[in-house]
């Protein structure tokens, strides 16, 4: 006879197993709306992740940890194939395990790729860590906020920034890629359901249009053969799903700072016949960029990151603006910039404070910003050159000169300054000069061009 100890184990047995099968429909769906599923679905799934789940089934966590720990070990040790290899690994076995996803790509697209001599190769290693988070991290997780900003983050660093020797091979071959599904800047996004090379941006680079043609409404134009535009891309495709935690801080910082890059190198000048590549200030996009910076800082209004970044591109924008001869936009975002922080407003006027950010911008220019300076003082020596102020003009090319000067005759060697993106003084001269052509009305071009012809030579050799 059972004691009635057992009977009422078994009663409350069963008791337990129909509260749970009636929780069970809501309980997948709270973990489907909070992006916290465990299970994998095996639906367009590798093979060798169907097996393992099948097969192995729970004790893939166990093996994963296992494998996880054996990972950390090999980063001490500095064994970053191994690490791949074992990574790889961990992706197959416990595809819902964003950090690995992560930590793999970057391990590629960073520890593997410098290990290789020959620029082509750490290219191809770049690469695989793109297509790892693209084609099959976000395949897995495509809720995770994290994984879409870990991506962005290769564009907008690895490719974008230029610490690494190879990035203008980056840069050049990722505008190759993108030049041969579309002619200039952007698609043309009304053929784009029917340009058989566009389907191409939607399987193999995973590129939506209609995604594409909205962040450029809202955002741009925006060049899509530059990194920055695609780190804009995958940030915005991370604030959909990011909610309002820290990662919707990081994907809006991202944006912030993608954004801020475009205003600074947007305009890209591109001619693969002679493997020339110049990014140059895209003046047009400030009011979006200033518009993403303050929308950014009221979803996030506890952030200080953010705020000091934006004081950072109103000074920034100052500069840039002024050195392109848009005077009343510069004074325009010194005033913002006294408003929104009051205690910059020491400098007690305009023409002080761009005193004064000159002589730190001539003396401290990053490299990134050397670009936007000199070719914009260039632009102002033909403007001005050409209307006979012939004083000033030479000035601001005295300033163009002296920056150019100071590049290469600081602690950069010459390799560092090719790297950040820099090109002859003379290709320099080209460009400003058809920047400083459309400046002018089609009606004023010829008195303009031959107010510049006493300039001699150096303003020939440009016509």
């Amino acid at each position: 006879m059972k004691s009635p100890i057992s009977i009422l184990l078994l009663i409350a047995g069963l008791a337990c197993l129909w509260g749970a099968a009636r929780v069970h429909t809501s309980l997948l769906e709270w973990r489907v709306e909070r992006s916290r599923e465990t299970a994998v679905s095996l639906d367009r799934s590798s093979p060798l992740v169907v097996f393992t789940t099948v097969a192995i089934g729970g004790f893939r966590g166990v093996i994963a940890d296992l494998l996880w720990m054996r990972i950390v070990r090999l980063q001490e040790e500095d064994k970053v194939f191994e690490m791949a290899q074992l990574a790889d690994w961990v992706t197959k076995l416990e595809p819902r395990f964003t950090t690995v996803w992560a930590f793999h790509a970057w391990n590629m697209a960073y520890n593997i790729s410098i290990r290789f001599p020959d620029y082509a190769d750490r290219w191809r290693w770049v690469k695989n860590g793109i297509r790892l988070l693209r084609d099959e991290g976000l395949q897995y997780n495509p809720r995770n906020a994290d994984l879409y900003r870990e991506l962005g983050w290769i564009y907008q660093h690895k490719i974008g920034h230029y610490l690494d020797r190879a990035h203008m091979v980056y840069k050049r071959e990722l505008a190759r890629d993108m030049e041969r599904l579309f002619d200039g800047p952007c698609p043309d996004y009304a053929a784009a359901r029917h340009d058989p090379r566009l389907l191409r941006l939607k399987n193999q680079y995973k590129l939506d249009p209609d995604i594409m043609e909205k962040i450029d409404r809202e955002y741009g134009p925006l060049d899509w053969r530059l990194p920055a535009t695609h780190a804009i891309y995958w940030a915005y495709r991370g604030l959909q799903v990011a909610g309002s935690g820290i990662s919707a801080i990081k994907c809006d910082h991202m944006l912030m700072q993608c954004m801020a890059e475009s205003f600074r190198h947007g305009r890209l000048i591109l001619d693969s016949r002679r493997d020339f590549y110049l990014a140059t200030p895209n003046l047009d996009i400030l009011p979006r960029v200033l518009k993403t910076y303050t929308d950014a800082i009221q979803r996030h209004p506890h952030e200080k990151l953010l705020r000091l970044a934006y004081e950072n591109l109103l000074c920034e924008a100052a500069v840039i603006l002024f050195a392109y001869n848009r005077i009343a936009a510069a004074r325009d975002m010194y005033q913002r910039l006294i408003q929104q922080y009051p205690h910059l407003a020491t400098t007690p006027t305009f023409e002080q404070f761009m005193l004064r950010s000159l002589k730190i911008s001539i003396e401290q220019t990053p490299r990134r910003d050397a670009v936007a300076l000199i070719e914009g003082f260039l632009v102002q020596y033909y403007i001005r050159a050409g209307r006979g102020d012939t004083a000033r003009a030479t000035a601001f090319e005295n300033l163009a000169k002296l920056i150019w000067t100071r590049i290469l005759e600081s602690k950069a060697t010459n390799d560092q300054w090719q790297r950040a993106g820099l090109v002859p003084l003379e290709d320099m001269r080209r460009q400003a000069f058809r920047r400083a052509l459309a400046e002018n009305p089609p009606a004023a071009q010829a008195a303009w061009l031959q107010g510049l012809a006493p300039q001699g030579s150096a303003v020939a050799g440009d016509m």
